[in-house]
C-alpha cells in the first residue's frame, strides 16, 4: 500500500510544528527573549523567597542562607566573579548576572525588556526594604511576566 506524498508532507508538518511549538522555558511575553525571561523569572523567585522567608511567610527546609548559597546556580555566579574583576562578590549576580548587565548596558536590551527590567528593579528594592508595597509588585511582577509557581527553582518547602 503506497501513502499519497501530500498525506507523508502534511504529517510531517503536523509533527514539525507541535515540536517547534512554544516549550515552557519560552518567554510569553512578545519582545522579551526566552533568555532574558528565564533569567528574570530566576530573579523574581530568589528576592520574592528571600524575602517571604524575612516575612515568615515561607519556612524553609534548611536553615539560614543554604537554600541559595548551595544553590547550583551559585557556581555559575562564582566563575562570573572570577572573569569580572569588577565585582566583589557572588551573591552580587546571583542567581544570574541580568541584573547587573543590564545596569551596566541598558540599551544592549528592547525595549520591552527594559521596561520588564524597571519594575524588576522596582521589585527588588521593595523587596530589600520590605516596603510596604512589597506584596502588590510581587503579584503585579508575576502577572505581567505571566510566572507560574512550578518555575520556582528555589524550593524551599
Amino acid at each position: 500500500m503506497l501513502i499519497p506524498a501530500s498525506l507523508i508532507i502534511g504529517m510531517i508538518l503536523i509533527v514539525f510544528s507541535a515540536c517547534s511549538g512554544k516549550t515552557d522555558d519560552a518567554s510569553p511575553i512578545d519582545g522579551v527573549s526566552d533568555e532574558v525571561y528565564e533569567q528574570l523569572v530566576q530573579n523574581y523567585f530568589f528576592w520574592s523567597t528571600g524575602t517571604d522567608i524575612l516575612l515568615g511567610d515561607v519556612e524553609p527546609e534548611e536553615e539560614g542562607s543554604k537554600w541559595y548559597t548551595e544553590h547550583e546556580l551559585m557556581d555559575d555566579a562564582v566563575n562570573y566573579v572570577e572573569e569580572h574583576d569588577e565585582i566583589d562578590n557572588a551573591i552580587s549576580v546571583f542567581p544570574n548576572p541580568l541584573i547587573y548587565e543590564y545596569q551596566e548596558d541598558p540599551d544592549s536590551y528592547s525595549e520591552t525588556e527594559q521596561s520588564y527590567m524597571e519594575k524588576m528593579l522596582e521589585f527588588i528594592e521593595a523587596a530589600n526594604r520590605v516596603a510596604e508595597n512589597y506584596g502588590n509588585l510581587k503579584e503585579a511582577l508575576k502577572d505581567d511576566l505571566e510566572i507560574d509557581d512550578s518555575d520556582n527553582i528555589f524550593d524551599v518547602f
